[in-house]
């Protein structure tokens, strides 16, 4: 029985229908299970598995692949049986670095082989597999250590080379050993290819005081061996002296190395020291300014006692120097290659002329590729062609020396055409007749030097004397304009707006022009109405016959012309008015002919005569052909309530007998009226019947109760009146029926024959269509009552009339005792032609419900068995057997399924005999197999309660899917990749189907990929061939899905022709083929031959199909070595015609060995050669590149990504129809290929294109739309697309790319429909909306306000901002600011309307200080490419955040920011700030080496101690916090993202160490207060220490901790985009240092004033003359040494931020705050004369040491003088003895001790 059932479903036709609504799409048999043993074994059917879970659980009799097994050894009790087989799932990937430590290199051995017998991949469980493990690295012990080998294929990195010092050779910047293990865990690694190479030309200047260092050099040189490796990555190829320069007298003298020369500009310039040769010299008379220093001359190599030069290939040395320097080879015609020293005269190689004696002379050739002057050619007698201002042969040997020079490459030079007039005065009349001749035999174009030629001459207008004035005629070809005609009268006719003399010379020169080419003008058409009033009708007829006979056109100037004139209407007196009749071909509307009477008929809605003139003036209008019109067909339902039943007879007789179409205007008319439903009243209610060739839908007989039999789910009685008005309907066409019964019981075919035409002419169609298990009743059978067969035939529409039928319905119906009558009438605008149909069906008693169309998701056909005899009866839907059978089944199916997911309803279809096959439909929006096998087992018993025995494992059932394939185009384009998935139930997803296309099953090929969950198969390259039905099946348990839809690929794409070469360069003579391809990719390829022309002759070529068709050649190199143009000729075959396409190949050829040698992509060539290839695989297009200095140097690339390629083609010929799906596509392919796209800038200019045509074409774009052309444009605009940009906005060709795009996405927004809707994506945002006035919307990083103007209401803004573009807009502005750069997003605002006041917001990108500007974007500045203007905007208002502008137009808007500063004070301060930090940190240095070096001298008690502490601290603070500037500033980098971590680290220490240098200057002047105001108090010095050291580090430590706590979690602690600095615009982090620096700044100047002001006051009158000079002198020197301590110069600083863009305040600051340490030296320490000392004394000491002697003369030291002083104020202290003068002088001298000590 399993194998019948599987019979039985590989034959039954799916789907199957169950009912009217209800088919069974499929049925699968999914589980089979066999006792065995004592258990169960069940086995799943082919494309089913078992879930993992299932596998383990139950025992597996079979492998486990791919997570599912296909065998168990139970019955699952959980009911998951086999499920449709799954596509592979997603992978991810994860390398694992896995170290083993072994003690056996046995183990290392096995391991090895174990990994080169696995077989990979390696399951690990049902999800996871190893895909592959390699060895890489091998360490074993080494001595003391150990060494590290790779494995083969492995290497280790340059770094770990060194690091771990390599014990084999280092080789491309990798090693394969090493003698450590890697502390970094850095192993060995795949080796990488070889990397490519770059070559760099380095000058480098040596200054030297040594003239054998130059020897020493150039010997080194030549003893050195290169190329010279520098590092892993970077070798010296080669390293040569060139120009050695001596002092010479006041300046220097500069002489080439040998095989080096200056260039003759240099050696004017310069001076030169020796003869000027050949435009170079080897000696000058100074060091050249500009760097322009000896170059490479001639080849000469060392050749015993001296030197043999040779000349390179096609060069030669003259005569003179052959017999001068002794030649080494043959003299040939003048010229030798060799000599045997270096020509002192300069005169080096010349290109090579062959001259041979002449007669008389010479005649010298110049070899190929090289040319002589044009001054040469003429002054040496040229004696072949001068062609582009050059020619090959003279006839003298050239004294000047000017011989052959290269030919220049031969690319067009750009042409400039001057067209001039010349007025030619002549007295003979014979003259002219003489220049006509000589311009007639003169040949063209004529040169007149080399770069002047003149393309022609002619001769125009000749002018003779006529009576009193001239006569002007022209030439043949040429003619005078109309207003020349008409200003100076013409003397032949006027035609077409020009004549060809004229009676005047013309005063402005306008003399005759050429006749231009006979092309069509564009030609604008006007009808003009004139009323004419005449009062004697024989002037009606005259003007008849004058229209009779005027030819038209007639022109009235020469560009306006009447094309006809016709009589319309003539009027006459008519009695008390007028009668206005039509002229013939002319008639009146149907409305004048109403309107105003008319007096003859109407026909066809026109007539030709009314009585009065019209008051509209609608006058008469020519007659439209008979063509047609547009028919409109309106059905009209009319519910007619009559009381009398006899009414309803006769409305049935007056429809009989009324003739259709009835006209009821002349554009309406009834094409029917029919009587489709009479309603009788019927005891309590009603009965409603049908009229004939009418019934009641399936719904309304159920609904109602039907009065008759429901046939093909349709009937013709009900037992009330429709409350939804849905009375009888024409009954459509029969779809099911069967033939005349036969005697056989069971017939599978059924045979249809219906008559289908035109019942009075044309031929009959007939149609036969086979119906499966369909059973015919013998009429003999005793058992059962025969069938009876109702032949019914319908004649539809009139058969006697010609035209066309619409059906009308009239309906009966009474209420309350009194019948009423509904009628629908049906109206057609315009009647027309028609056929008539007469339908005949032949019934039998196996009808069924009609299979309707779902719009359900799915539709699930299914049957199962009931366990009786057949009865025929139940074959026929109208026999009460069916309806008992029907009845209660549908109810229980009802009431079961009505619970299933997504329900929408089911119907029974019918019975088949085999038992009783019940087959019904469920229609659904989900489908869970599971489920509906539950439910299928309670209708099993639910039925068997009824007394049915149901076979409760019959159920099975096949799903039709209604969800079309999900598509990635939505139009299939050619040579695309389609990719179709199938949408099946959510339970089947894990199933695994099958494929088909034209019936034909698919499998994974090269052509067909078919992947699972979800379903979907792949087809590459889509053809014309991959037409037709794709289907897909699946099956799970009783469950089979399918679904099938029609693929056709687009025909409007054209031919794409690729070649693999455009332009090459091949060796002249070489003895090989030139391999040459081109191929076609087109939707239709057999339409398509492809062939290789060499001029007209054909090349034999070889042809190959697959995707696309090639054809191939091996063109052979010719022995002329002449430019070859070979051609790719396609034709492609349509209907008609022939389309010829063609795309060339150049072939140059050069002699000699190549410079540039690139076998697989440019080819071989010369410097200065061209090579064009077409692009990589995936590619349309052409890249370009030159042969320079040896390399290959790409200079356009035009590749194109092939899929954008095909889309652009395909938008050529886009219609408004299909743009939704077309940007659909273009959404799908950007989205796909993003990384492709974004770097390729052609692909980007490419889609710029399509896009403009899509904005060319748009009308009422959708959401979807906007939102797929929004995604498209969102990755052309994203970040990866930067270099691209960077690329297309430099290159001249593409620099309106930006621009276009820009535009385009404008465009597009007109266009729009009126809805209100939001779109965002990566980088765009869009919102349309309705103007509510006044208008504010707030969007990203900007606002857009707009006050109330009096716009209409409903006006609707759309509003897009890209924050982006700043890359992809340039900032080219219309003013002259320079360095701009956008600064902010591009907002986009679009109205319908006249805006004159916006007001936009705009965030800061970059919050720095700068000069910020509100534009627009201008399309039409810079010639078209476009720009930013600022004209009608102003900026409005400015905060540190953001801007505002006020504008008077929309468009698209953004800020730009230009630096306060201009660039060139930018580069001085950069110059000035690390000029002077070096400096000053090199002063730091030396003064804190200083104090080292003096400390015990200096500090011999606490306040010099302190002071100098002070001064240390300071000096060590400053060089920190330098230390770290350099630091910040090495990481950092304006107008780019700054790195946090380290610019966090940088900020930090320092703003810590700066805060340590102002508060340690603040101990500096705090104890000098202390000092100078409490000179009795006394401090211990520990005491002293304690208090500056907290104050000194202590107090900015916490200043600087609670800085970076608060500010950082704001990211607001240090600058972005800018130096590594504290943060100002966000968090004014910057405070914390400013703050305490000004207050210490004023606390010191405070300090400064009461310091000097004491000692000013201690020293009045007392001394007067030696005080007075002591103050002044301590107060000079307080101010020069306390003012730049205490940071008066960071007062400048705030100058900076008061006036930004005041250049000598930024100056100032630079100087003076870089220079702080250079102040620290010298007035902290170099001017303290008590250092000084001490350094003497240093000095001295060390001096007397070695001498031992010391002088005994001398004068106390300084240092006595102190103590003496010191132990003096002492005595005096203790003992009180000295006087208040004495005092005070004694303290005036302490106080200036005290000042002289902290200086």
């Amino acid at each position: 029985m399993i194998n019948d059932l599987r019979n039985l479903l590989a034959t039954t036709s799916f789907p199957y229908p169950m009912s009217n609504t209800i088919e069974v799409t499929g049925v699968n048999l999914t589980t089979v299970c066999y006792p065995n043993g004592n258990g169960f074994q069940c086995r799943c059917e082919e494309r089913f598995a078992l879930s993992y879970d299932s596998c383990v659980l139950y025992t597996h009799c079979d492998e486990i692949i791919q997570g599912t097994c296909r065998c168990i050894n139970a019955i699952p009790a959980d009911g998951q049986f086999c499920q449709p087989q799954l596509p592979p799932k997603t992978e991810l990937d994860y390398d694992i670095d896995i170290e083993v430590t072994v003690s056996d290199i046995a183990m290392i051995n096995d391991l090895r082989n174990l990994l080169a017998t696995t077989s990979f991949p390696y399951p690990m469980s049902n999800t996871i597999e190893v895909t592959g493990v390699n060895l890489t690295t091998v360490c074993y012990p080494n001595g003391n250590g150990f060494q590290c080998r790779c494995e083969e294929r492995f290497a280790l990195s340059y770094d770990s080379c060194v690091l771990y010092t390599h014990c084999d050779d280092i080789i491309q910047g990798t090693c394969r050993c090493i003698n450590a293990i890697p502390a970094d865990g850095q192993f060995c690694q795949p080796q990488l290819p070889p990397k490519t190479e770059l070559d760099y030309d380095i000058d480098i200047e040596v200054t030297v005081s040594d003239i054998a260092m130059i020897n020493d050099l150039r010997n080194l040189l030549a003893t050195t061996s290169f190329p010279y490796p520098m590092s892993n990555t970077i070798e010296v190829t080669g390293v040569n002296l060139t120009t050695v320069c001596y002092p010479n007298g006041n300046g220097f003298q500069c002489r080439c190395e040998e095989r080096f020369a200056l260039s003759y500009d240099s050696c004017v310039l310069y001076t030169h020291c020796d003869e000027i040769i050949q435009g170079t010299c080897r000696c000058i008379n100074a060091i050249p300014a500009d760097g322009q220093f000896c170059q490479p001359q001639l080849l000469c190599y060392p050749n015993g006692n001296g030197f043999q030069c040779r000349c390179e290939e096609r060069f030669a040395l003259s005569y003179d120097s052959c017999v001068l320097y002794t030649h080494c080879d043959d003299i040939i015609q003048g010229t030798c290659r060799c000599i045997n020293a270096i020509p002192a005269d300069g005169q080096f190689c010349q290109p090579q002329l062959l001259c041979y004696p002449n007669g008389n002379g010479f005649q010298c050739r110049c070899e190929e590729r090289f040319a002589l002057s044009y001054d040469s050619c003429v002054l040496y007698t040229h004696c072949d062609d001068i062609i582009q201002g050059t020619c090959r042969c003279i006839n003298a040997i050239p004294a000047d020396g000017q011989f052959c020079e290269p030919q220049p490459p031969n690319t067009p030079k750009t042409e400039l055409d001057y067209d001039i007039d010349i007025e030619v005065t002549v007295s003979d009349i014979a003259m002219i007749n003489d220049l006509r001749n000589l311009l007639t035999t003169t040949s063209f174009p004529y040169p007149m030097t080399n770069t002047i030629e003149v393309t022609g001459v002619n001769l125009t207008t000749v002018c003779y004397p006529n009576g009193n004035g001239f006569q002007c005629r022209c030439e043949e070809w040429f003619y005078l304009s109309n207003d020349s005609c008409v200003l100076y009268t013409p003397c032949d006719d006027i035609i077409q707006g020009t004549c060809t003399c004229i009676n005047a010379i013309p005063a402005d020169g306008q003399f005759c022009e050429p006749q231009p080419p006979n092309t069509p003008k564009t030609e604008l058409d006007y009808d003009i109405d004139i009323e004419v009033t005449v009062s004697d009708i024989a002037m009606i007829n005259d003007l008849r016959n004058l229209l009779a006979t005027t030819s038209f056109p007639y022109p009235l100037t020469n560009t306006i012309e009447v094309t006809g004139v016709n009589l319309t209407t003539v009027c006459y007196p008519n009695g008390n008015g007028f009668q206005c009749r039509c002229e013939e071909w002319f008639s009146l509307s149907n409305d004048s002919c109403v309107l105003y009477t008319p007096c003859d008929d109407i026909i066809q809605g026109t007539c030709t005569c009314i009585n009065a003139i019209p008051a509209d003036g609608q006058f008469c209008e020519p007659q439209p052909p008979n063509t047609p019109k547009t028919e409109l067909d309106y059905d009209i339902d009319i519910e007619v309530t009559v009381s009398d039943i006899a009414v309803i007879n006769d409305l049935r007789n007056l429809l009989a007998t009324t003739s259709f179409p009835y006209p009821l205007t002349n554009t309406i008319e009834v094409t029917g009226v029919n009587l489709t439903t009479v309603c009788y009243p019927n005891g309590n209610g009603f009965q409603c019947r049908c009229e004939e060739r009418f019934a009641l839908s399936y719904d309304s007989c159920v609904l109602y109760t039907p009065c008759d039999d429901i046939i093909q789910g349709t009937c013709t009685c009900i037992n009330a009146i429709p409350a939804d008005g849905q009375f009888c309907q024409l009954q459509p066409p029969s779809t099911i029926t069967t033939t005349t019964p036969t005697t056989s019981t069971s017939s599978p075919v059924t045979d249809i024959t219906t008559p289908i035409g035109n019942t009075t002419a044309g031929p009959v169609t007939d149609i036969t269509t086979p119906i499966g298990n369909t059973t015919a009743v013998s009429p003999t059978s005793s058992s059962q009552k025969p069938s009876p067969v109702t032949d019914i035939t319908t004649p539809i529409g009139n058969t006697t009339a010609g035209r066309d039928r619409n059906i009308t319905t009239t309906t009966a119906k009474t209420t309350a005792g009194r019948d009423r009558n509904i009628t629908t009438t049906t109206a057609k605008t315009t009647a027309g032609p028609f056929r008539n149909i007469t339908t005949t069906t032949v019934k039998t008693t196996a009808v069924s419900p009609p299979i309707q169309s779902s719009n359900t998701d799915f539709t699930v056909e299914m049957s199962f068995k009931i366990l009786l005899p057949f009865d025929q009866d139940l074959a026929n839907s109208s026999s009460s057997t069916f309806k008992k059978l029907k009845s209660p089944i549908e109810q229980i199916l009802t009431e079961h399924y009505k619970t299933l997911n997504g329900f929408v309803a089911v119907y029974v279809l019918g019975f088949r005999s085999g038992s009783v096959i019940t087959d019904f439909r469920v229609e659904t929006n989900s489908v869970n197999s599971t489920e509906i096998a539950i439910l299928d087992s309670k209708v099993a018993v639910a039925l068997k309660t009824q007394g049915y025995s149901v076979d409760p494992i019959s159920f099975s059932g096949v799903i039709q899917g209604n969800q079309p394939f999900i598509k990635n185009y939505d139009i299939i384009y050619p040579g695309t990749t389609l990719q179709l998935t199938c949408v099946v139930p959510e339970t089947m997803q894990m199933e695994t189907g099958s494929w088909s296309v034209n019936g034909l099953p698919v499998s994974n090929n090269a052509k067909y990929s078919i992947t699972n969950s979800p379903p979907t198969l792949t087809v590459q390259g889509m053809s014309i061939d991959d037409n037709g039905i794709y289907k897909f099946t699946m099956t799970q348990s009783i469950f089979t899905f399918t679904r099938n839809e029609s693929i056709s690929v687009t025909d409007v794409v054209p031919p794409i022709i690729q070649l693999n070469k455009l332009a090459i360069n091949v060796p002249c003579g070489a003895n090989e083929n030139i391999p040459l391809t081109c191929c076609v990719t087109y939707y239709l390829l057999k339409n398509v031959t492809a062939t290789w022309m060499d001029g007209s002759v054909e090349i034999s070529s070889v042809q190959t199909i697959t995707n696309m068709l090639c054809v191939s050649v091996a063109y052979p190199v010719p022995k002329q070595c002449d430019t070859k143009q070979l051609t790719c000729q396609v034709m492609v075959r349509k209907a008609s015609t022939t389309q010829t396409f063609t795309d060339d190949v150049t072939i140059a050829f050069f002699s000699g060995a190549p410079d540039c040698k690139d076998p697989t992509t440019y080819g071989l060539g010369k410097n200065g050669n061209t090579s064009t290839v077409s692009c990589p695989a995936n590619f349309t297009g052409s890249s370009t590149a030159v042969c320079e200095n040896g390399n290959w140097t790409l200079v356009e690339d035009n590749c194109v990504f092939s899929l954008i390629k095909t889309l652009e083609l395909f938008s050529q010929s886009l219609s408004s129809a299909n743009v939704s799906s077309f940007v659909h596509d273009l959404r799908t392919t950007t989205s796909s290929y993003t990384t492709i796209i974004t770097q390729s800038p052609a692909t980007i200019s490419s889609i710029v294109s399509i896009l403009e045509k899509i904005a060319s074409v748009s009308q009422n774009i959708s959401k979807t739309s906007m939102q797929d052309v929004l995604e498209t444009v969102s990755v052309l605009v994203s970040p990866q697309t930067q270099q691209s940009w960077a690329a297309l906005n430099s290159n001249n060709r593409t620099q309106n790319t930006s621009s276009a795009l820009l535009e385009s996405i404008e465009n597009i927004t007109h266009s729009l429909s009126s809805n209100s809707f939001t779109i965002n994506t990566t980088n765009i945002e869009l919102i349309k909306t309705t103007l509510t006035f006044p208008f504010n919307e707030a969007m990203n990083s900007s606002q857009i306000f707009i006050p109330s103007q009096g716009l209409p209401n409903n006006t609707s803004i759309t509003t897009i901002v890209f924050t982006t573009l700043e890359f992809v807009l340039p900032a080219r502005t219309t003013g002259n600011t320079m360095n701009n750069s956008i600064n902010g997003v591009v907002m986009l605002a679009y109205v319908n309307e006249t805006i004159n006041n916006v007001s936009l917001t705009f965030d800061k990108t970059n919050k720095t200080k700068g000069n910020n500007q509100c534009v627009f974007w201008n399309f039409k500045v810079f010639n078209g490419i476009g720009g930013w203007d600022s004209t009608g905007c102003q900026l409005q208002s400015e905060t540190n955040d953001s801007v505002t502008c006020s504008c008077n137009h929309l468009t698209s808007f953004s800020i730009l920011m230009s630096p306060f500063v201009p660039e060139s004070i930018e580069v001085a301060l950069n110059y000035i700030t690390y000029i002077g930090v070096s400096i000053s940190m090199g002063c730091l240095v030396l003064c804190l080496i200083i104090e080292a070096f003096v400390w015990s001298v200096v500090t011999n008690n606490s306040t010099a101690h302190m002071r100098h502490v002070a001064i240390v601290n300071i000096a060590l603070s400053l060089l920190i916090a330098n230390i770290w500037f350099i630091i910040g500033a090495a990481v950092s980098n304006v107008g780019q993202s700054t790195p946090k971590n380290a610019c966090s680290a940088a900020t930090f220490f320092i703003h810590f160490f700066y805060l340590a240098l102002f508060f340690w200057m603040l101990i500096s002047a705090l104890f000098l207060f202390y000092r100078t105001m409490m000179v009795f108090s006394h401090m211990s010095k520990r005491t002293m220490m304690a208090i500056s050291f907290t104050v000194g580090y202590g107090a900015p430590l916490i200043i600087a901790i609670i800085t970076i706590a608060v500010t950082a979690p704001k990211n607001g602690y240090f600058r972005q985009d800018d130096a590594c600095w504290l943060n100002w615009y966000q968090t004014k982090a910057l405070l914390a240092f400013v703050i305490p620096a000004l207050i210490i700044v004023v606390v010191n100047l405070l300090i400064l004033i009461v310091v000097l002001y004491k000692l000013l006051m201690r020293g009045v009158g007392e001394n007067r003359q030696s005080e007075a000079k002591n103050a002044l002198v301590v107060i000079a020197r307080c101010v020069a040494v306390l003012t730049p301590i205490f940071g008066i110069t960071w007062g400048l600083g705030i100058g900076t931020m008061v006036t930004p863009a005041n250049p000598g305040v930024h100056i100032a600051f630079a100087v003076f705050n870089s220079l702080q340490g250079f102040f620290i030296l010298v007035f902290g320490t170099l001017l303290d004369s008590k250092v000084r000392s001490a350094v003497v004394g240093r000095f001295s000491f060390l001096h007397s040491l070695s001498s031992r002697t010391r002088s005994t003369s001398a004068g106390p030291s300084l240092s006595s003088l102190a103590e003496r002083f010191r132990r003096r104020r002492q005595t005096n202290y203790s003992n009180k003895r000295y006087t208040l003068t004495r005092r005070s002088f004694e303290k005036n001298k302490m106080f200036l001790l005290l000042i002289l000590q902290q200086v």
